[in-house]
């Protein structure tokens, strides 16, 4: 939220202008780049979160399917 704040008040000419950066709203740049390559891990964590195994049945067990 600062750094949001910061962001509209350097583009009102209200604070002076500096290298300022708003995640997925800011346009180009390296930091463009990171915020992508960052969201890609964070998509794939949450769609790999709940993959797990099934258990394999016990040896001499029958198994109905």
């Amino acid at each position: 939220m600062i750094q949001s704040a910061e962001y509209i008040l350097v583009n009102l000419a209200l604070l002076p202008a500096s290298s300022l950066y708003l995640p997925l709203i800011s346009f180009g740049g390296s930091n463009m780049l990171q915020t992508c390559v960052l969201l890609g891990i964070l998509l794939s964590i949450y769609r790999y979160e709940n993959v797990v195994a099934e258990p394999l049945p016990a040896a001499g067990s029958s198994v109905v399917l």
